[in-house]
């Protein structure tokens, strides 16, 4: 069992690397597998096409980016938004970097929004409830207030999430994206501080 689950690490991570060098359309499964050094038929064994091994690296890359960003939304060091950033930093700036520094980047984010939707939605979901949960646990220790914005914890919580995602589109590189969180958490905490 743990040789079989190595063997489809080890797909994913060439697939991954083939992907980002050649892109989704031109890279072949006969691509993966020679990178593997295992048949193309050893690869139908672990996925069924090229889209499964797309998503799961999607699926992979979500998973390691929500735990980071659980990490750092529940260090006892810093105030909130320097937590949230941090989270934001480890969700949102290593996936957008990884697309941002291929020559394929449109292209990997065109497919990923077709074949991988769901997962991505599931994730957005997930990062929003460990958002919520942090805020809430600031608000009851006073750390921010959410009243004078009349705002609910998930609802800030959504709020910073889908403007983030919003900076992520118009964001040119992976400085100018972590700039443009910069000022939205900026302007989260000069709304929410304590008086």
């Amino acid at each position: 069992m743990a040789e079989k689950s190595a063997k489809r690490d080890r797909i994913i991570e060439a697939a991954k690397s083939c992907f980002l060098n050649y892109g989704f359309e031109k890279t072949s499964m006969s691509d993966i597998a020679k990178q593997v050094n295992i048949s193309r038929t050893a690869i139908y064994q672990h996925f069924e096409n090229k889209e499964a091994i797309f998503c799961a690296i999607v699926e992979q890359l979500h998973q390691e980016t929500l735990a980071q960003a659980a990490i750092a939304l529940t260090q006892q060091q810093g105030t909130i938004t320097q937590r949230i950033l941090e989270a934001f930093e480890s969700r949102m700036i290593v996936l957008f970097a990884l697309v941002a520094d291929s020559i394929h980047g449109d292209e990997l984010t065109d497919i990923n929004s077709r074949v991988a939707a769901k997962i991505n939605r599931d994730a957005i979901a997930d990062f929003t409830q460990m958002l919520t949960q942090a805020i809430k646990t600031a608000v009851s220790q006073s750390e921010i207030q959410l009243s004078r914005l009349e705002l609910s914890s998930f609802e800030a919580a959504e709020l910073l999430v889908n403007s983030a995602q919003g900076l992520k589109q118009a964001a040119t590189s992976v400085e100018d994206l972590r700039g443009r969180l910069k000022q939205l958490i900026r302007v989260f905490e000069q709304a929410t501080i304590s008086f």
